[in-house]
């Protein structure tokens, strides 16, 4: 089978070896981008008459493997260098430094329109990719039609790609990556402009090439389908590998990193909470807004004694919020709300509506709120906001509130019999006339 090197040196990388069951073997890659202050610096550094003012690592020291059968997800913020790292791995962009030696034929579906061309037609898009890949014209006549039935868009197979709507593009082209059989697949958040029953047609093929050898590499942002579909996940962070393994430990401190919390070993280690030290500090990159009269000091998402961010449907966690009065003599009203990764709000509730009364506190008093939640929403990722406002009915006044200061994941387990984006328990029954 023919092996590839990309490499920024053809004299490095000779001591890139592929196992027998290894697909992908990158050591070391990085790509660093020349900064310069205007285009005419720029044009002058090509006759070396001008320096570049800064340089950028997009990609840095990035190493992992990917074996036969394997999905591997690729998980990081905007800007952690995800799709560069991914364009590498396609050929489409050299490493600044480093070395990936790849087994087989590799098809990417990386940004929306790569590969074709707008003014051909799908039809002769899919021999145009077909002829990338390295398939003849006789080849492809025999996939063709399995290639246009996967797409399903009709007559518009035989219209210029420049006419398709953004879910006609991505159909054709995963129909066609996924179906000229790659030896290894690399997607970046493509799947994520289809529609949900494109989607699972989609994850069905991914699974069938999966069972057939072919080796995936996932990038997305929906941690759900990391957790459920890969094998192993790669945190990247700045353009430099955090962790590579086991997708639920990836994932954990991937929601961390997420809302500036540590990821030292020691805070790791540290999830059992009791007392104070159950409240953790407030992201100070959360959005906060309120009068200041009274403020929050922190905060905690909680299953018992365990700090979590990952449940399944129907599971009880509590969320705790810490206060402080910094005007002395005023009634709190605590509030919490979560929200899908849409902003639309899932929950909401407060201490009023409870009918739970705080006393007013005075001033450099501190007390704790705690709400104690079956978690009754579906599969997903949500945020937690915790608020602080006067406890009246009509137009309350708001002295803190924080969007956005904890992430939860919702995954329901293989052998729950209901789905949707709200846990509904059931029961069934039939009878016979």
């Amino acid at each position: 089978m023919q092996e590839t090197l990309i490499t920024a040196d053809r004299a490095t990388g000779g001591d890139v070896a592929l196992a027998d069951d290894c697909l992908v073997s990158a050591r070391s890659i990085g790509k660093t981008y020349e900064l310069y202050r205007s285009a005419a610096l720029r044009l002058a550094s090509l006759f070396g008459r001008s320096a570049a003012d800064e340089t950028f690592d997009a990609v840095r020291d990035v190493s992992f493997e990917l074996r036969r059968g394997e999905a591997l997800g690729v998980i990081g913020r905007n800007g952690a260098g995800k799709s560069t790292l991914l364009q590498i791995l396609a050929g489409t962009l050299q490493p600044s430094h480093g070395a990936v030696r790849i087994r087989g034929r590799v098809a990417a579906l990386l940004e929306l329109g790569s590969g074709f061309n707008p003014e051909f037609t799908g039809r002769e898009n899919v021999y145009l990719n077909g002829a990338i890949l390295g398939f003849d014209e006789r080849e492809l006549d025999q996939r063709f039609d399995a290639i246009a039935a996967f797409a399903d868009i009709g007559v518009f197979i035989d219209q210029p790609v420049r006419l398709y709507s953004s879910g006609m593009f991505v159909r054709l082209a995963f129909a066609v990556q996924a179906n000229l059989d790659p030896d290894v697949l690399i997607v970046d958040e493509a799947l994520s402009v289809g529609d949900v029953f494109f989607q699972q047609k989609c994850m069905i093929r991914i699974r069938e090439l999966l069972a057939n050898g072919t080796g995936v590499i996932l990038v997305t942002h929906d941690l759900n389908t990391v957790s459920k579909f890969c094998n192993r996940a790669l945190l990247l962070a700045e353009g430099s590998v955090l962790e590579c393994g086991d997708p639920k430990h990836v994932l954990e401190n991937y929601t961390a990193l997420s809302h500036d919390s540590s990821l030292s070993d020691s805070t790791r280690k540290s999830n059992r909470v009791a007392g104070e030290d159950a409240l953790q500090p407030i992201p100070p990159t959360a959005p906060r807004h309120g009068d200041g009269r009274q403020k929050i000091t922190g905060f905690s998402v909680r299953s018992g004694a365990t700090r979590r961010g990952e449940f399944a449907p129907g599971d009880r966690l509590q969320i705790d919020v810490g206060v402080e009065a910094v005007e002395g003599g005023l009634v709190p009203n605590v509030g919490i709300q979560i929200q899908d990764r849409f902003g639309h709000k899932a929950c909401g509730t407060n201490t009023f509506m409870h009918s739970c009364a705080i006393p007013p506190i005075g001033r450099g008093e501190h007390i704790r709120a705690t709400f104690d939640i079956q978690l009754m929403l579906g599969e997903g990722e949500y945020t937690v906001s915790i608020g602080l406002a006067s406890n009246e009915p009509e137009s309350s006044t708001v002295y803190d509130w924080i969007d956005r200061v904890a992430g939860l994941r919702v995954i329901q387990p293989p052998d729950m019999p209901v789905n949707g984006f709200a846990y509904c328990p059931v029961g069934v029954s039939y009878s016979t006339p």
